[in-house]
């Protein structure tokens, strides 16, 4: 009995500490979040997840003609997709549509420094980073959960070394919610103005 309630203290004790420290990460992601209203295109995707018949279900193609059809006037130049001799005709054509999906959320994504991510790895990054960006479904099928995992992989130059820096903005797409991943940078390219300070790098060129 002695044992059991010495046991129940320390849990007892310990309780507020995990709690606390609950409080605190769901406080960040509420910091974070971006609200950008899903599309009645993204939520019939989400939908029709497994569609395999086109002309009965809303798919995959549907969705990312709709995409195309929004950032046909963004500049992108994927000649690098296409001049990858290890890719097949098919991974090429998925690797493109990931692509533009990452250049239709980046447009929305406004970052600290100003103006959109799409605009500052346009400008700021080495040429065709933006190439590297990819958007892909995920499903959780334990919580039933649908959502699109949005990465961007710019490299800048460090200030002192002029060296290639390589950084992650990783995006969580669920319903109206964009979320940054919290163990990378794109927490901090939402919210520091002096993001490129603080990290010791400037623009490629």
């Amino acid at each position: 009995m002695r044992n059991l309630r010495f046991f129940c203290c320390l849990l007892l004790m310990w309780m507020p500490f995990v709690q606390a420290d609950f409080d605190e990460d769901d406080r960040a992601v509420d910091l974070y979040q971006i609200t950008l209203p899903a599309s009645s295109e993204e939520k019939m995707l989400l939908r029709d997840l497994w569609c395999n018949n086109e002309s009965v279900c809303y798919g995959e193609g549907h969705f990312d003609k709709y995409v195309l059809s929004n950032i046909k006037n963004m500049k992108i130049n994927p000649n690098t997709i296409y001049q990858n001799n290890r890719l097949n005709i098919y991974q090429k054509k998925q690797k493109l549509f990931a692509l533009h999906r990452a250049v239709y959320f980046a447009k929305y994504i406004n970052v600290a420094v100003g103006g959109s991510l799409f605009d500052l790895i346009q400008r700021c990054a080495a040429p065709e980073s933006i190439n590297n960006s990819y958007a892909r479904l995920d499903f959780d099928t334990v919580n039933n959960l649908k959502t699109m995992k949005i990465s961007f992989f710019p490299v800048f130059k460090n200030i002192k070394t002029g060296d290639a820096e390589y950084m992650e903005f990783t995006f969580i797409r669920n319903g109206d919610k964009i979320i940054p991943k919290r163990d990378l940078f794109s927490p901090d390219i939402l919210l520091q103005k002096d993001f490129f300070q603080n990290y010791g790098i400037r623009c490629w060129s």
